[in-house]
């Protein structure tokens, strides 16, 4: 995974980049508990690019998309032009809030719809 600032972001979007776009804090357990499974997510979705913003050193990067996110971790999903908040799952996880199923699945859900 890859840091990066809401300019960067912009310019994905209109290179039409696929993406998975996490804002993250360092002092949040949920974020840190959410790592195991975004390595397993970088390993299984090559044509995929990780991204994250560090809301606690790009605070202008969190405000851009003040939209989107209310808080960490959050999500988007950035395909084809398109820009995907996940909403917060029905039953988060204690540990990580996103469960690994949870992401896997709205990665694929997203990818064909886009295709």
């Amino acid at each position: 995974m890859q840091q990066v600032t809401a300019s960067e972001i912009y310019n994905l979007m209109v290179q039409g980049e696929t993406a998975f776009l996490l804002f993250k804090s360092t002092g949040c357990y949920l974020c840190n508990g959410l790592m195991p499974h975004m390595k397993k997510l970088v390993k299984k979705y090559k044509d995929v690019s990780f991204y994250f913003i560090d809301t606690d050193d790009e605070t202008s990067g969190a405000s851009a998309f003040e939209d989107y996110v209310s808080g960490v971790p959050s999500i988007i999903l950035i395909t084809k032009k398109h820009f995907i908040p996940l909403k917060d799952p029905e039953e988060p996880d204690d540990n990580s809030w996103y469960d690994y199923d949870f992401l896997n699945r709205a990665i694929k859900e997203n990818l064909q719809e886009y295709e």
